[in-house]
């Protein structure tokens, strides 16, 4: 189970005691325990270094603790994305380690997309509380995988950010859209050529901002 979390905490080193090696949380996240929990918990075996022991902390969650007859939470989240990878996603379409907090994993939405919404869907999916707009992004690179034309509607407040590039969380959102329509187009290979074809795929993956209320 992930040792780190996206809101502030504690920040320092963690020292692996059978190889020397230390290791700080993620770039944009805290340990979730102080220094005096994590070293107790070192001790007590509820904190490893992976099944090799050479790896990055976690915590170490026994059989006996779990809910029985409950499918274990790690099983999803491990196939489909933690806030761990939506902040490393953030930070590679704005070069900003935490501009956004709690964001979600775009996979994450992803998939849960494509499980609702089933192939070369034409569908809208609507998200009431779109933050960052995870949810267009994952949208767009579901249309650009299948061949759907889903379309999207984001809603979100104007709350203020306090930065001076995006003053709004509204703003991040459409940024974000921008970025990763961007990015996903020129993955897919459709960002040349302007043949009728190649229009009608990059208007399927990149939604217009009709579909951004705020």
């Amino acid at each position: 189970m992930d040792l780190s979390a996206n809101h502030k905490g504690p920040y320092f080193s963690i020292k692996n005691p059978a190889t020397g090696k230390t290791y700080l949380p993620p770039e944009g996240r805290y340990w979730v325990f102080n220094k005096g929990e994590v070293l107790k918990r070192i001790k007590d075996g509820r904190i490893i270094f992976g099944k090799s022991g050479n790896s990055r902390p976690v915590q170490k969650v026994f059989a006996s603790e779990r809910i029985t007859g409950k499918i274990r939470a790690e099983s999803w989240w491990d196939n489909h994305g933690m806030n761990q990878d939506a902040t490393l996603e953030a930070k590679e379409l704005f070069n900003q380690a935490k501009l956004f907090t709690h964001p979600k994993p775009s996979k994450l939405i992803y998939h849960l997309a494509k499980i609702a919404t089933g192939n070369k869907s034409d569908d809208i999916i609507l998200d009431f509380f779109s933050g960052s707009a995870t949810t267009a992004h994952a949208v767009m690179q579901l249309n650009a995988e299948d061949g759907g034309n889903r379309r999207f509607i984001m809603v979100q407040l104007p709350e203020l950010t306090g930065s001076k590039d995006y003053p709004t969380i509204a703003e991040i959102g459409k940024e974000r859209i921008r970025r990763a329509g961007q990015k996903i187009l020129e993955a897919a290979g459709l960002n040349t050529g302007n043949n009728e074809q190649n229009n009608a795929k990059k208007q399927a993956v990149f939604a217009d901002f009709s579909g951004f209320i705020r």
